[in-house]
């Protein structure tokens, strides 16, 4: 059977090879002279810049892709788990270590509002819930039916799916550096905390179960190899 994938950014990729995996002739088509939509390079002066997405939050879904063609990943790529995954600059110059350290989440949480301690534990029970739904029972389902959204639209009114990242985040986190803080997650995706579904939460949670890893020489070694 023959397969056309119009463009290779990650998505592209991995569809592409799991298609090959089962038998498909495929062909991928990109408008770009290298792989990797946004996940390309950029180079410049002797210089190599990633100019998209930097480090990877489900290592798993890449180790599959290789494990389809027998081959082992860590001859290919090596990913690094990080301790600090993002460092948050303030205006009044204070920092911010946010990393899956909880109990160094938590004592920093402290040191700028105790009040919000209980909010963040609440807000992390929540996303895991949205979670639960939006990743693990949803993220391989195909929604190429009407039906097949509507069915969920409960589940996703009672998950508060009609408010916005940042809006969630208020209903939790009382402080305004912590608010911002905990819903910048969209913006990994080129979404807008203010405006972007709830739904996106679940990359909170999504950080924590698996970790945030760096892809040793950068992302683009991975387009390459593949």
């Amino acid at each position: 059977m023959n397969s056309v994938v119009i463009g290779s950014g990650f998505g592209g990729i991995a569809t592409a090879l799991r298609l090959k995996a089962k038998g498909h002739d495929v062909t991928l088509i990109e408008k770009h002279p290298d792989l990797g939509g946004r996940a390309r390079v950029f180079k410049k002066n002797g210089f190599i810049y990633d100019g998209g997405p930097t480090v990877i939050t489900a290592p798993y879904l890449i180790n599959e892709l290789f494990e389809l063609f027998n081959k082992d990943p860590k001859n290919y790529i090596r990913l690094s788990p990080l301790k600090i995954w993002y460092q948050f600059i303030f205006e009044d110059k204070t920092k911010f270590n946010y990393s899956g350290d909880e109990n160094e989440m938590k004592r920093q949480i402290e040191k700028i509002s105790k009040d919000d301690l209980k909010g963040y534990k609440k807000l992390v029970n929540f996303t895991k819930k949205i979670f639960d739904k939006g990743f693990t029972e949803l993220a391989d389902v195909p929604f190429d039916k009407p039906l097949v959204m509507v069915q969920q639209l409960p589940a996703l009114l009672k998950l508060k799916s009609y408010k916005s990242v940042y809006s969630l985040v208020s209903s939790y986190i009382k402080n305004e550096k912590l608010r911002r803080m905990f819903s910048m997650h969209p913006l990994l995706v080129g979404g807008n905390p203010f405006t972007t579904t709830s739904i996106y939460g679940l990359i909170l949670y999504l950080e924590k179960k698996w970790g945030i890893h760096y892809s040793m020489g950068g992302n683009w070694k991975y387009n390459k190899r593949i």
